[in-house]
């Protein structure tokens, strides 16, 4: 009960730290004295100013890392830099090989593995054919296409670009591998 009543009431109570965000959620639409009103939308404008500089102005204590944190940082920085230079050492080889050979979109012409073979390159796409790797196919131009199957298109070893010529089969570094590894085969049996 309050100093100068007769009886009890339920009393509310807002901590002032829940103040500001009580403030924000007051509808201001709502409120029938056009005082009353234009002061709270004043308060609101004012808290959302005050909350704005706060959260843009105010600088972000970064807590600094101890020694052990950093020397963890600098082994893990070590390791990952030694599994890199180990998997450069096993990719180099294979890479440097297909270099000279491919174009700007890393893509090697049938041209440049029967050269490697030291085969034309008819007797290659006829082999490729033969053994399931490519399919006959005619051009527009009513001569033979010879084109990878669509699985092995799929599986990334081989992709066909439109050109002005028509379609042409191109070998990504993983079909180049698989021809060369199939022909000795060939060539072994």
């Amino acid at each position: 009960m309050l100093p100068g009543q007769d009886r009890a009431y339920r009393q509310f109570l807002v901590h002032e730290q829940i103040v500001p965000m009580w403030l924000a959620n007051i509808t201001s639409s709502r409120i029938a004295d056009p005082t009353a009103r234009q002061n709270i939308e004043l308060a609101q404008v004012e808290f959302s100013d005050a909350l704005y500089e706060y959260v843009s102005k105010r600088s972000i204590i970064r807590r600094e890392p101890s020694k052990l944190e950093l020397a963890r940082d600098l082994v893990a920085a070590l390791e990952a830099k030694e599994a890199l230079q180990a998997t450069n050492m096993i990719l180099a080889p294979k890479a440097g090989k297909w270099d000279r050979f491919m174009n700007a979109d890393g893509l090697i012409g049938m041209t440049a593995i029967a050269d490697m073979l030291d085969v034309p390159v008819k007797d290659l796409t006829k082999w490729l054919v033969e053994v399931g790797v490519f399919h006959k196919q005619r051009s527009k131009f009513g001569s033979n296409q010879n084109m990878p199957r669509r699985m092995y298109q799929s599986s990334g070893f081989f992709t066909v670009k439109v050109e002005t010529n028509g379609k042409v089969a191109y070998a990504r570094l993983d079909g180049g591998e698989f021809i060369i590894d199939e022909w000795d085969k060939r060539a072994a049996a």
